[in-house]
């Protein structure tokens, strides 16, 4: 994986973490389990997804790292690792 690929997953990444940690806020300020920054239709994990070229079964192992990522057990540097280990299987 070239150097501007990781950090383009590292700006998304960032940006997913943004956005998921404001979401909570919201919802706990409003006490609404239905709080949606992004429109609906928008899945920035899904673009993510499409940009490494991930599907299937792969798409869910990316899924639960970016789950663990964003509950701050793992660091970016750390999924990118992961994640260029994962593309790097399917080449």
């Amino acid at each position: 994986m070239d150097t501007q690929k990781k950090e383009l997953i590292k700006m998304i990444l960032s940006i997913i973490k943004q956005v998921y940690q404001k979401t909570l806020q919201l919802e706990e300020v409003f006490g609404s389990q239905s709080i949606h920054i992004f429109s609906k239709s928008y899945d920035p994990l899904k673009e993510l997804l499409e940009l490494l070229h991930i599907s299937g079964e792969e798409s869910v192992l990316v899924s639960t790292l970016v789950g663990i990522y964003l509950e701050g057990d793992m660091t970016v540097d750390e999924i990118i690792i992961e994640l260029e280990t994962l593309t790097a299987q399917n080449v």
